[in-house]
């Protein structure tokens, strides 16, 4: 069991195959590989059942482009491959996995080892990956029920699995081998008569049936267009999810709407008192620097006495006149002569952008200033 497992995932390759590549798998071809790298807008899985002898290899490499072989070889365990195929001319690329899938395995012996009479052991066994060991219904979208014209049992075992076949999944009864209509045991009217005496509840999805022929690829042109109803469906079912989440998203906005009513952000008054809150938060810190709000002006008036040095405005330490008046008064002359050691070569020469900055009334007081700290220089 543990084997199949690791074959199903690849961690355990089968003799004789890639390394890559798990058992009962098929390496994607370049041109697969660079239309799926597109991105897959929809993947959708046919099952291939019947029983044995009845062609289900022979249409598994069918559609996948291959030539008929002649020789029968058994299919051991399940095959999974992808294939090319598109519904009309739309652009959405569909991934189609086709499985050719086997009822019931063949388990390989491992381990032949000698066996001694006092301890006796069977020798061990992979399992195989069959209809047995997987659900392959699962996921499914469409299924191709083969059997042969030519042989009895092989419709029987159409009769007996076709009843175990989802309800919601499309299939396809196609009876194979009719190249050899000669040979032929099971007739049209026997598979659709089959058909119509299924009790199928109502909803259930649609049955039809062809004959087809691998040798010569008769029929295979119906099967591609069969595979239009398992899209349209699986197309319908992504529509129908989609439609609810859309009506999920409406409710949920709704919901919002009604919360959103109640809150205060819906309340007139108080989106005014807001706005008058805001306005006179705006028209507080220009009222603080001397500017009037309707006018442009953007030169703020600063005390002489609160005038910084290294700013475009000069300032004076404590001690020094003030701008605004004459200049005669005594001051400390050791506090003025270190200021002006220190920022009257910067005053000099932010001049400049001063006498921009400022009025011809305080370009006065600043050359009174300046000259009044001449005079201070030892």
């Amino acid at each position: 069991m543990f084997s199949a497992l690791k074959k199903l995932v690849g961690s355990e390759p089968a003799p004789g195959r890639e390394k890559n590549i798990p058992a009962g798998l098929q390496s994607m071809n370049q041109a697969l590989q660079r239309r799926f790298a597109k991105g897959v807008q929809y993947n959708m899985k046919i099952v291939i059942r019947g029983d044995r002898n009845t062609g289900k290899t022979a249409l598994w490499h069918r559609l996948q482009g291959r030539k008929f072989v002649e020789e029968y070889i058994p299919t051991q365990e399940i095959q999974v491959t992808s294939i090319h195929w598109n519904y009309k001319t739309t652009d959405d690329i569909v991934k189609v996995e086709v499985w050719d899938v086997v009822d019931k395995g063949k388990c390989k012996k491992r381990g032949d080892g000698l066996k001694m009479e006092n301890d006796p052991q069977e020798a061990e066994s992979e399992m195989a990956l069959d209809a047995e060991f997987l659900d392959v219904y699962k996921n499914c979208n469409g299924v191709v029920m083969m059997f042969d014209i030519t042989k009895q049992w092989t419709f029987s075992y159409v009769v007996r699995e076709l009843p175990k076949v989802p309800t919601h999944v499309p299939v396809c009864v196609l009876g194979n081998c009719r190249d050899m209509g000669e040979h032929r045991v099971v007739l049209p009217d026997d598979v659709r008569g089959l058909l119509d005496s299924l009790d199928r509840p109502p909803g259930s999805s649609y049955f039809r049936y062809a004959e087809s022929s691998m040798k010569n690829s008769f029929g295979l042109k119906y099967l591609h267009k069969f595979f239009n109803i398992p899209f349209l469906q699986l197309q319908r079912e992504t529509l129908l999810r989609q439609l609810e989440t859309n009506q999920l998203d409406i409710d949920a906005t709704l919901e919002e709407l009604s919360v959103q009513q109640e809150t205060e952000d819906q309340n007139y008054g108080i989106f005014l008192e807001m706005m008058e809150a805001r306005s006179r938060g705006h028209a507080s810190p220009l009222a603080a620097n001397g500017q009037s709000p309707s006018s442009g002006s953007q030169s703020p008036v600063v005390p002489a006495h609160r005038m910084r040095a290294g700013s475009a405005s000069c300032a004076a330490p404590p001690g020094c006149p003030p701008l605004d008046r004459a200049l005669g008064t005594s001051a400390d002359a050791g506090q003025c002569r270190a200021f002006l050691g220190e920022a009257l070569p910067r005053h000099r020469v932010q001049r400049r952008t001063c006498s921009r900055a400022t009025s011809g009334a305080r370009m006065s007081s600043l050359i009174s200033f300046f000259s009044f700290h001449t005079r201070l220089q030892p």
